[in-house]
């Protein structure tokens, strides 16, 4: 049963120098039942059996294994029981173990935050859990100043390790936080006295009162130059721009005057075609009608 979340030698061995971790190194001697399988290879047989009890609570050490090293075979050969066919090999190591106990003071990170729950990750490996004590009213418990990612101190109050998933319970330290806080303010001033020095500003040296009247002056001047040609460039382009306009409108009553004579043309043309078709319209008219009345003379005439 893995407990919790896999973790180095390296990592172990600093919590344990660490004050409040809750870590102890026990040298003792343990009983390793060997499964026949590595009669012939008994090291790395005891190697792996080692390794299975890491992250399990152990009862024997009262606690859950984080690691171990230093590790000896007190005998150089094993007994087996009755019809038990695993060997019995006793060796000797150092092992490092967490063994918080009803009392203990633990340091965590703020992972989880309710109104009246604080969740906390303890060695960033064990979860530890902390509400609103009976007593305090809501207003008045220190929790409601944490955020996620600060760090706070608790004293444990239940704690049950043999489970699958240990569980840490406890009272937040309210001393802690405002100690976390003063840090937090002590890490801000360094950090941006950091930046400073790393922009120079530190190392410049403050100007005289006769420089800054000059600099100021030459930035005035400056700016009225610049003021004077924007307003040349406003006046030349309002100039420009009247005279431009009169060269498009005259650029396009030309173009109007020829689009107008064009289309005079053409009308022109249609009014002479339309005539002549007419005129011989006439002409056919009264050839018809000459023709027509010379008939009717004949006709008379013959009667």
């Amino acid at each position: 049963m893995n407990a919790v979340a896999n973790i180095k030698l390296k990592d172990v061995k600093e919590l344990y120098t660490q004050n409040l971790s809750c870590i102890k190194k026990i040298t003792s001697s343990y009983t390793i039942l060997l499964h026949p399988l590595y009669l012939n290879d008994i090291k790395n047989g005891v190697k792996i059996e080692l390794n299975s009890m890491l992250k399990n609570y152990c009862k024997q050490l009262k606690g859950i294994v984080l690691g171990f090293e230093g590790v000896k075979i007190n005998f150089p050969s094993g007994w087996i029981f009755d019809t038990n066919p695993f060997l019995h090999i006793n060796i000797v190591a150092d092992f490092y173990v967490f063994s918080p106990e009803i009392g203990s003071i633990l340091k965590g990170k703020v992972v989880k935050k309710s109104p009246n729950h604080v969740g906390c990750l303890v060695h960033n490996i064990f979860n530890a859990s902390s509400s609103i004590p009976n007593g305090i009213t809501k207003e008045n418990w220190c929790g409601n100043s944490v955020r996620e990612g600060d760090s706070l101190e608790m004293k444990i109050t239940e704690l049950n390790l043999t489970c699958a998933v240990p569980f840490l319970k406890g009272d937040i330290i309210p001393e802690s936080i405002c100690l976390m806080s003063k840090d937090l303010s002590n890490i801000k001033i360094k950090e941006e006295k950091a930046e400073d020095e790393d922009s120079g500003i530190s190392g410049v040296e403050k100007p005289n009162d006769e420089d800054n009247e000059s600099e100021n002056e030459n930035k005035k001047k400056k700016k009225k130059k610049k003021k004077n040609s924007a307003v040349e460039n406003l006046v030349e382009e309002s100039i420009e721009s009247p005279k431009k306009s009169k060269k498009r409108k005259r650029n396009n009553l030309e173009n109007s005057n020829d689009d107008l004579e064009e289309g005079i043309e053409k009308v022109s043309k249609k009014i002479k075609l339309e005539n002549s078709s007419e005129n011989l319209s006439d002409e056919n008219m009264g050839e018809d009608t000459k023709k027509k009345k010379k008939k009717k003379k004949k006709i008379k005439e013959e009667s």
